[in-house]
């Protein structure tokens, strides 16, 4: 027989006080006082592990606190040259990856990731690494506060209390992302060729954020613009990299804003112009986008345009540029970058030539000047390779001075 009264169980008699309960409070749904077992079975279900505040991914939408006297007076006496010119260099580029930095700064990578912790750590670089279904990204870096602090120096109107590395670090969620690293990643790499080929010298290059306020005065915006030498030939270049999201028909409208080079329009150079290099991510893209350029580019007057599928290629210096067709029956091949210069009318520099920052450039008076000086590398600070080595009266073993070997 069921049991009634009294004798019934007590569960029974929980379950249908907290039903009257959720009639009479629709918003309480389980009472505190009732069985452990129920309450703790709702506790699994719904706990949301808290997330930890020492982690180091760091949270794009995050606050950092202010540095303290301390912290400013150690990142003033363990930051070094070397280190001023990370600070720049991540500063410039808005973010750049573990690799990116070895080419620009160190002999090896084992090293970069010993120094970048170190300056991780004095919050001179904020450190991140985007998510990927498959493998793993590499660190990437953008500046902190105290990289700001170390910048006021070089940069007036720079102050540190009002640099925002919550804004820096929300390229973590970007889906212009891998659009950045792909092109800085193509300037860092020339970078390192210059410093192992003795026929070259350090490119100068401005990112496309320069760019876009250098060039205002004629509505054109690059993702960049570099300027190469090598056998004594010099090649200015706009660069134009392609992650294969954007359509081709709005690919091939960029071309129209290109002629404002030879058309004579206000704030336009005088010939000769830089050349325009479209750089893809794969041959096939790079095969269907030619395709839309040459039909975009038939009867205009452009500037020598040239494309190329990186990183598939070997080496953005080598002979991997292809030249538009000028005429239906011209059949080009494939050219080295300084080969570009020449077919483009880019005059050859004397055995004894360095570039440097920003007079070299070479630039029509009509242009208005760079808003600050674009990146050259011609004063590297490391003791050794072919970059300004130091002078031999200095003392090479001062660790301040280096920030770290």
């Amino acid at each position: 027989m069921p049991r009634t009264g009294s004798s019934a169980n007590p569960r029974d008699q929980y379950s249908k006080q907290s039903s009257k309960q959720s009639l009479q409070r629709p918003g309480k749904r389980f009472d505190r006082s009732g069985p452990p077992a129920a309450n703790a079975q709702h506790s699994r279900r719904f706990h949301r592990p808290r997330r930890d505040p020492d982690s180091t991914m760091t949270s794009p939408q995050r606050k950092t606190p202010p540095l303290t006297h301390d912290r400013l007076l150690d990142i003033t006496t363990r930051a070094g040259t070397r280190d001023r010119l990370i600070a720049g260099l991540v500063d410039a580029h808005r973010v750049l990856t573990t690799p990116q930095i070895t080419q620009l700064c160190f002999g090896s990578e084992a090293t970069a990731r010993t120094r970048l912790h170190t300056l991780t750590s004095l919050r001179v670089l904020a450190r991140f690494r985007p998510r990927r279904d498959t493998g793993s990204h590499p660190g990437h870096y953008v500046l902190d506060a105290g990289g700001a602090f170390l910048l006021e120096h070089d940069i007036p109107d720079r102050d540190h209390r009002r640099h925002r590395v919550d804004k820096r670090l929300a390229w973590a969620t970007s889906q212009r992302l891998p659009h950045l690293t792909g092109t800085n990643s193509f300037f860092t790499t020339l970078a390192a060729t210059a410093r192992h080929h003795p026929d070259t010298f350090p490119p100068t290059w401005a990112p496309g954020h320069w760019c876009e306020k250098w060039l205002s005065l004629i509505n054109l915006a690059p993702d960049g613009f570099g300027t190469w030498v090598q056998d004594q030939q010099l090649v200015d270049f706009f660069l134009e990299y392609d992650t294969g999201t954007e359509h081709l028909a709005q690919l091939a409208k960029k071309l129209t804003r290109y002629r404002h080079l030879l058309d004579g329009a206000a704030g336009a150079p005088e010939p000769p112009v830089p050349c325009v290099l479209f750089v893809f991510a794969s041959p096939a893209r790079e095969a269907h986008a030619r395709r839309a350029l040459t039909h975009a580019a038939h009867g205009k007057n452009l500037p020598l345009i040239a494309t190329a599928a990186y990183p598939a290629a070997a080496h953005p210096a080598g002979c991997c540029w292809l030249p538009l067709p000028t005429s239906p029956d011209h059949q080009p091949r494939r050219h080295t970058l300084a080969d570009l210069g020449r077919l483009a009318g880019h005059p050859q520099q004397p055995a004894d030539y360095i570039p440097t920052a920003p007079n070299d450039l070479r630039l029509a008076p009509a242009w208005p000047p760079l808003p600050t000086a674009p990146i050259s590398l011609t004063a590297d600070p490391r003791p050794t390779g072919r970059w300004a080595p130091r002078p031999d009266n200095q003392n090479h073993d001062s660790g301040n001075d280096w920030g770290g070997r």
